[in-house]
């Protein structure tokens, strides 16, 4: 039931350009049910479609009819087999049968061969070849089936290293499980677990093994007695419910790529800044595709005043109060200092210009990373907006500001402007991530160089845990799994060992990562869903802003449901809509009730992975009922503990992950918010919030729930210096 509400809005909007347009129709009609938890076949087709490995289905028998607990609702359950490729014995007009209409299947892993057949089955080995040339040259070679290659190029971001091209698959080889051990000790009198990752190679640096894919033509005829009857796709899975076959192996000592390779893997199209609104949002916006602007800030005051860190430096008042993300305040000596918490402390301009001037005077002093937010009537925020001009071809895009009290408390309510003045210094930069609340995004750079990294969207399959340096194969921060820190080590690691190879990541849709150098004056847009990482290779400046397009109209709509004001949504339908885009939102939810409202799924279920959104959002869904024990309790035991450090280091959705998890291994109940929660908070609130989830993450809260469950008699039993901690924890 899950996916089926959280890929509808996708199909509605055309999201996926590439899958052939009957299929797309015959997915998205049948689709638009699946808000009330219908529509199982075709939620597993479109996973079919967008998945690389995936040559189609077989479904079982006709859908079982069972009920929801909470709702007593009809669902649909269906029961198929998901296949590398169907045999040409099964009729593809058959309605249990689905044959997805993508021409290449992608699997993890190098071509098995029996050692016996390996001089008649490889056909051809090339070096230095593209992804598109190899695969043009096993088309065209009636004999090929597949081809085989490193996807760590050491010579190049465009072109892979070794190409094996075959007739034959006997099977695949995936290569070792993990390249690291993690060795978990449990002291059991403080039920406390403490983790240990080793280098399978001991005492050397830390390199991962190679990851092979293969590429294999989808052509069943083709393929008739060339590959083994049955391929079992969940070995080639890398993690539990992982949905591509890239492994994100990170070790930092893996090299970042330059910017010339950078500027020649980097096919982002350029347009004129002066391109008309309506031109532009049907060529990009509509196709939700990213691009980059040229022109834009050529007369904003920015490009003089914002074009050194220097420069900015006279622009603002002294005393004026900032927020950087990498600098922090000692609270015995009120000292600034580095930092490598995700939100650090509220500095004066004249502080960061002498924490800057260190900074330069020593390179290990610290890095410089802030987001600034713009709020409205303040001091700073007045004085950027005085230096910048948004694009016109952005102009009446965003709406929500069409929304009734938009000019009193914006959207949702009292969030503030979707603007962001950014900072960073060499090596800072983001995580792989989506943007939040449904919005597109464009950001200007007036001085420095960004490396962006683009993932085609595909909610589902593409996620922020799908792209995180992965545990199993990591030797950079390997126990908390993931990371969005300033300047970390692991963010380098992950753009130098997975990103710098991420142009020949492949999907089900026929699209590609893509690497994006972005160059001062450049203003590059990328839609709501496509997750997107930036990491900046200079001392950079820029300006963001986000909005809901109507492009995106169907994903917008699901955030105005579930995030803005009960009046929101009748004002748009009724007084601000055209029957056409009536008609669009129908198709998400009709009738529109409070109780129907409720049932509506958090668009961040579409680009986060389902395990942190049940710890960021509760849902009462067939995935947060009885079922979930199985899933998310069947190894509690190999909970990775986090220090205090580590945490504060975390994104707020990920530190959301890691206390439902925690909260699941301490057995107490975490009160987490929704992300539109979040969002309203002010800033005073959030400050109390996440000051609220770090001592639910401390040692001190575990040992208090530990201290809970004691008899009397054990308690009497402690120790006169544990007594006295138990006092005190209990009076906090």
């Amino acid at each position: 039931m899950l996916k089926e509400l959280i890929l509808a809005s996708l199909l509605a909007s055309s999201g996926i350009q590439s899958i052939h347009a009957d299929v797309l129709s015959e997915l998205a009609h049948s689709l638009n049910l699946d808000i009330e938890g219908r529509g199982g076949r075709s939620t597993a087709k479109y996973l079919c479609e967008a998945e690389t490995d995936c040559g189609g289905l077989l479904f079982h028998s006709r859908p079982r009819q069972t009920y929801d607990d909470d709702t007593s609702e009809e669902m649909e359950e269906v029961e198929y087999t998901r296949m590398f490729t169907v045999p040409l014995h099964f009729n593809e007009d058959d309605p249990n049968v689905f044959i997805s209409t993508k021409p290449w299947l992608i699997q993890r892993g190098a071509v098995s061969i029996a050692a016996h057949e390996i001089g008649s089955s490889v056909i051809h080995t090339a070096k230095d070849l593209t992804i598109e040339q190899a695969r043009h040259w096993c088309e065209k070679t009636p004999d090929c089936i597949a081809f085989s290659f490193p996807l760590q190029s050491k010579k190049s971001l465009i072109t892979i290293d070794e190409v094996v091209f075959v007739n034959k698959i006997s099977g695949f080889d995936y290569g070792p499980e993990q390249y690291v051990d993690v060795d978990v000790d449990i002291d059991k009198k403080n039920n406390i677990k403490k983790t240990k990752i080793q280098n399978k190679r001991e005492n050397k640096i830390f390199v991962p093994e190679v990851e092979y894919i293969t590429h294999v033509i989808h052509d069943r005829k083709r393929l008739i007695g060339r590959i083994p009857k049955m391929i079992d796709l969940e070995q080639s899975m890398w993690a539990d419910e992982s949905h591509t076959p890239y492994r994100p192996c990170c070790s930092a000592s893996a090299i970042l790529p330059t910017m010339d390779e950078l500027k020649e893997s980097d096919t982002l199209e350029r347009v004129d800044c002066n391109i008309s609104r309506q031109e532009f949002f049907e060529k990009y916006e509509k196709q939700r595709k990213p691009v980059m602007l040229v022109g834009c800030a050529k007369d904003w005051a920015a490009t003089e005043k914002w074009s050194s860190f220097d420069k900015i430096q006279s622009r603002f008042e002294n005393d004026s109060k900032w927020e950087f993300q990498s600098i922090t305040r000692d609270q015995e000596t009120d000292e600034i200092i580095p930092s490598i918490q995700k939100t650090g402390a509220k500095i004066t301009w004249k502080e960061f210009q002498d924490f800057y001037k260190q900074m330069k005077e020593d390179p290990d002093h610290g890095s410089i990373g802030m987001f600034r937010k713009l709020e409205v009537g303040e001091y700073v925020t007045d004085e950027l907006r005085k230096d910048y001009t948004p694009p016109k071809v952005f102009d009446g895009a965003n709406i929500y500001a069409k929304t009734p009290l938009y000019d009193e408390h914006w959207f949702p309510k009292n969030f503030g402007l979707m603007g962001y003045f950014i900072m960073g210094s060499y090596g800072t930069g983001t995580g792989p991530h989506a943007d939040p609340l449904t919005t597109d995004a464009w950001s200007t750079l007036l001085t420095g160089h960004k490396w962006w990294l683009i993932y085609p969207k595909l909610p589902g399959v593409i996620d922020q845990e799908e792209t995180q340096c992965s545990r199993t194969c990591s030797d950079t921060r390997s126990e908390s799994g993931s990371f969005h820190g300033t300047g970390s080590a692991e963010t380098i690691a992950w753009y130098a060992s997975v990103a710098k190879h991420a142009n020949k990541f492949y999907y089900g849709n026929g699209e590609h990562t893509r690497h994006v150098l972005q160059k001062p004056g450049e203003t590059i847009y990328v839609p709501h869903g496509m997750v997107h990482s930036v990491l900046n290779l200079e001392e950079t400046i820029a300006i963001t802003e986000k909005f809901a397009s109507e492009a995106n109209l169907e994903e917008v709509w699901r955030e105005i449901l579930t995030t803005g004001e009960e009046y929101d949504w009748p004002h748009l339908y009724y007084k601000v809509f055209t029957g056409q885009q009536r008609e669009r939102v129908r198709k998400v939810l009709w009738p529109i009730t409070k109780e129907s409202i409720a049932k509506v799924t958090d668009n961040t279920l579409l680009y986060t992975r389902r395990e942190a959104v049940k710890s960021w959002v509760k849902y009462d869904d067939e995935d947060s009922d009885e079922g979930s024990d199985e899933d998310y309790d069947e190894e509690p035991e190999e909970l990775i503990r986090l220090t205090m450090d580590e945490f504060d280091a975390l994104s707020i959705n990920d530190k959301h992950l890691y206390l439902y998890e925690l909260s699941d291994y301490l057995d107490f109940d975490a009160p987490l918010v929704k992300p539109s929660e979040y969002s309203r908070m002010t800033e005073e609130e959030k400050e109390e919030y996440e000051a609220e989830m770090r001592w639910m993450a401390s040692p001190d809260f575990e040992t208090l729930i530990y201290y809970e469950q004691l008899t009397e008699d054990e308690v009497t039993a402690l120790s006169d210096e544990e007594k006295v901690k138990f006092v005190e924890l209990m009076e906090e």
